[in-house]
């Protein structure tokens, strides 16, 4: 079912907005071609530690264990879920959507400098750089009686959940925020108004196979017709330049040539125009 996709999926948690009261929690993952993929849906009453433990033991049930697969898990710390998370899969990679730990941050903490360095501490690919940014951080917001500091507040948040530079090299995927869980947020604003299975419905009919798109009606588009050409195919293909040539076979490409019979370089042996060298071809003859 996720072969291709890369190992990142996105858990976030909507509530509905029509007659029908609750939440739709939701996996996101993201194919080979950058497009979202819904993975799996659910409805419960209220998001927290039993829901999210009942949706992510079917989730993992059907697309295997981290063990087998390797997967990130990626999220805005939604209630609930970073304990569940612990507890069913206590191995897996779970990232924190940096755009909304930084609005958690800005409430206590203003300015546009502490917003770059937060950026570039969880931007960075090396150790050292992200350990110099902190120090940077804790310099330019010291402490200050026993208020926390911007320091303290980034420091209490385990850096292998928000720093590239920690992240696992086996996901090859540096993503930093969870928008493929916001776009699909985005694409199903209308079913969160639907009563709930046609909600479902509404959903499902967005991931189409093969034999469910729209026929088109100018057929089907067929490659060229391959012509041969006139003369003799080539059995071996023109050498480039910056070829690696064998020792027994060296190209005269790009020498000079210097003729025997009239001495002189540069040209062919039928374009002779000096009279001395002519007068030396001919006596050769």
């Amino acid at each position: 079912m996720l072969d291709g996709c890369r190992p990142i999926i996105g858990l976030d948690g909507y509530f509905l907005k029509g007659l029908y009261k609750g939440q739709l929690l939701i996996a996101v993952g993201r194919d080979r071609n950058d497009n979202i993929y819904p993975i799996a849906f659910a409805l419960v009453k209220v998001e927290k530690f039993d829901t999210w433990e009942w949706f992510l033991n079917l989730l993992l049930r059907e697309i295997g264990s981290q063990e087998e697969r390797g997967w990130a898990f990626i999220s805005d710390r939604q209630k609930g879920l970073f304990e569940a998370v612990g507890k069913l899969a206590p191995r897996v990679e779970h990232r924190f959507c940096l755009r909304h730990m930084y609005n958690n941050l800005k409430g206590s903490f203003k300015g546009e400098e502490l917003k770059m360095l937060f950026w570039r501490a969880a931007s960075t690919f090396n150790v050292r750089q992200y350990q110099r940014v902190m120090r940077e951080i804790e310099r330019v917001h010291p402490k200050r009686g026993d208020a926390q500091t911007p320091y303290e507040w980034m420091n209490d948040i385990p850096a292998i959940h928000w720093a590239k530079c920690f992240f696992f090299s086996r996901t090859k995927c540096d993503v930093l925020v969870n928008n493929i869980s916001e776009s699909f947020n985005s694409y199903s604003l209308d079913a969160r108004e639907l009563p709930i299975i046609n909600m479902f419905e509404w959903i499902r009919r967005k991931l189409p196979g093969m034999n469910d798109y729209e026929e088109s009606a100018l057929g089907v588009v067929d490659p060229p017709n391959v012509v041969r050409r006139v003369g003799r195919s080539r059995k071996v293909r023109r050498k480039d330049d910056n070829d690696i040539r064998g020792q027994t076979n060296v190209s005269k490409r790009g020498l000079t040539h210097t003729w025997t019979i009239c001495g002189e370089q540069g040209h062919k042996k039928l374009d002779i125009t000096n009279t001395q060298s002519k007068f030396r071809f001919l006596q050769r003859l």
